[in-house]
């Protein structure tokens, strides 16, 4: 149906090279978006050695039913569970974000994500871990991020951005942040809270594609499991401190564009009223960004058509109108 370079193999391909043969490593929160992409990714690397050199953990037991056929077991996270798995590198991903704070009241909220940075502390101690992997978000640095009633979310991360690499140089681990702007690929949470998602499953449901914005709206782009494997390959190159995510800076009428060309069988309409005194809305990073480990690899993100092909298979495959498990 869609067609698309292998970029995604390349990537998995060189971090497998990169990978020693004692490698244990833990995913928490392999439940979510970011978790179910990089799960499938190490499931490609390992195959049968899996379950013996990768532990996902999150909330709760559960199955993770993935796009390439296979179901993989998530674990709720435990310290028994941990400290007798022995984990030599930790992936950091779990999280209540903000689109769940509406289910909690805000004390809840940050009590929540309080023992979760906790518990991540205690992960970076403990003496068979060598590196942490986390992901943080742009909130950090927005400019209420400093007060936990205004914008408890932006305080969280930035307080993840502090506290996890003065643990890992108290305890003498490597460190790498990942500072995640803006995703698109597999996985991706449904019901309108992402652009990208919106406009597919308007572009192919109605053939109409309505943008509400009426300033310019800037983003850059990167695909969600191309962003943590750019992240492990940079821990298994000996990279530390905090990289942007980066991807392909694009205005939101032209991210509409790229779907209306792909959409089978249709041209969709974009409706859309442009006032050019409007404010722009710009969510991006020109600081130091993961790409730049990446290039040092001779590798490379996907650029922007083959980040929406993969998007809209995922959606495809979610909403069964296309069998993509082998």
């Amino acid at each position: 149906m869609f067609s698309v370079t292998d970029n995604l193999g390349l990537l998995e391909n060189s971090l497998k090279q990169l990978l020693p043969s004692d490698i244990r490593i833990l995913i928490n929160g392999a439940n979510g978006w970011l978790g179910k992409n990089v799960s499938e990714s190490l499931w490609n690397i390992f195959k049968e050695s899996f379950s013996s050199q990768v532990l996902l953990t999150g909330s709760k037991d559960g199955i993770l039913q993935m796009q390439n056929g296979y179901d993989l077991k998530i674990h709720r996270w435990s310290e028994s569970l941990i400290e007798e798995f022995e984990p030599s590198h930790v992936v950091q991903l779990a999280f209540k974000t903000r689109d769940r704070e509406d289910e909690f009241s805000k004390s809840e909220y940050i009590s929540i994500n309080e023992e979760i940075i906790n518990s991540a502390m205690w992960m970076i101690s403990l003496p068979s871990t060598k590196a942490f992997l986390h992901t943080s978000s742009g909130a950090a640095l927005g400019d209420a991020a400093f007060d936990k009633l205004a914008d408890p979310y932006g305080y969280l991360k930035h307080l993840e951005e502090t506290c996890y690499p003065r643990a890992c140089e108290d305890y003498r681990k490597q460190y790498l942040g990942l500072r995640v702007w803006s995703t698109t690929g597999r996985y991706i949470k449904t019901g309108g809270l992402f652009a990208i998602e919106s406009l597919i499953s308007q572009a192919t449901s109605s053939g109409r594609m309505n943008i509400s914005s009426s300033g310019e709206v800037w983003r850059s782009y990167a695909d969600a499991n191309e962003i943590l494997l750019a992240g492990l390959i940079a821990v298994f190159s000996g990279a530390t401190g905090i990289y942007n995510s980066g991807g392909t800076k694009t205005e939101i009428g032209e991210l509409a564009e790229v779907i209306a060309s792909i959409v089978p069988n249709v041209k969709p309409t974009i409706k859309r009223i442009v006032d050019s005194t409007a404010t722009p809305s710009v969510y991006t990073s020109d600081e130091s960004s993961i790409e730049e480990i990446l290039e040092s690899h001779n590798l490379h993100y996907s650029d922007l058509r083959t980040q929406v092909i993969n998007t809209m298979e995922y959606l495809y495959w979610f909403n069964g109108k296309l069998d993509t498990r082998s």
